[in-house]
């Protein structure tokens, strides 16, 4: 990603740099002052790849980040409900024996 964005910030002198010898490279002169022909074939198809793999990147970390937190949920529950069987066994154990000692000192 980081290569792409470098090659694309430096589309303009990439340019320049071809214009200057471009009979080295072709027939013609594609290599206009404004570098619309290396803005055209080396610098949009560059900044769409970029694009697709940012969004690409957000959507995984979306996806991770709903899943951690979905786990922790869980266990948060998971916890809360051992918790909960824990108070009311302890409970339910006070209660048998205070019921105990009531019916034998009646």
């Amino acid at each position: 990603w980081c290569s792409f964005s470098i090659v694309v910030r430096l589309a303009e002198r990439i340019n320049a740099y071809a214009g200057e010898r471009w009979e080295d490279i072709a027939t013609q002169n594609y290599f206009d002052t404004n570098g619309i022909f290396v803005l055209i074939f080396l610098a949009v198809p560059l900044l769409l790849d970029c694009v697709i793999m940012l969004i690409s990147f957000m959507r995984e970390a979306s996806s991770l980040l709903v899943e951690v937190k979905t786990r922790e949920l869980k266990e948060k529950g998971k916890k809360k409900a051992a918790k909960g069987n824990a108070g009311e066994s302890g409970g339910k154990s006070a209660k048998k024996q205070s019921r105990g000692k009531r019916s034998k000192k009646e």
